[in-house]
């Protein structure tokens, strides 16, 4: 798992701003995703090398949108990145598969991409989607949160078994 971080603040990750330091703290305050979850969502923002100082924001949608989209934790962590990433395009997107985004919203988000603001731009969509998507998490039933808290205890044990056994060798 510290590998594939590496990895994905190699290149272009760089840009981001995270590091495998950060990317883990970020995921160890997680509250709705196993910390594997939610670092696989924060590789994916972060190989995008423009998503650093909202990520943590982002990761609190993934399974909001995950459920609004019908798909795993996965694959809405890797959608959400690339929404992001250009979040002029990612709001044109979102507003027409989830809504929550009206014109006035739109267009300060192409006037924050203008000023070359993406933090703002992704920051004012996060805003915007954030209480739909939140609302989404929140509609699980009783027997699929314990479910879902049951397979995040197990994958936390054997991540915290992996990390005791092939610690990072790389400078952090």
């Amino acid at each position: 798992a510290q590998h594939e971080i590496q990895r994905n603040l190699n290149g272009i990750g760089r840009a981001s701003g995270l590091t495998v330091d950060s990317i883990n703290a970020i995921a160890e305050a997680s509250k709705n995703l196993s910390r594997g979850e939610a670092r696989d969502a924060l590789g994916a923002f972060a190989a995008t090398g423009r998503i650093g100082a909202n990520a943590s924001g982002i990761l609190d949608l993934v399974k909001g949108y995950g459920k609004q989209t019908g798909t795993d934790v996965s694959a809405a962590g890797k959608e959400l990145a690339g929404l992001f990433a250009d979040p002029l395009a990612g709001a044109e997107k979102l507003a027409t598969t989830i809504g929550g985004i009206d014109a006035k919203t739109m267009d300060y988000i192409r006037t924050l991409k203008s000023k070359n603001d993406i933090d703002g731009a992704q920051r004012t969509l996060m805003d915007a989607i954030s209480p739909r998507l939140k609302e989404a998490a929140k509609n699980i039933g009783d027997l699929e949160n314990l479910w879902g808290r049951a397979t995040r205890s197990m994958k936390e044990y054997w991540d915290d078994l992996g990390k005791k056994s092939a610690p990072l060798t790389t400078a952090q």
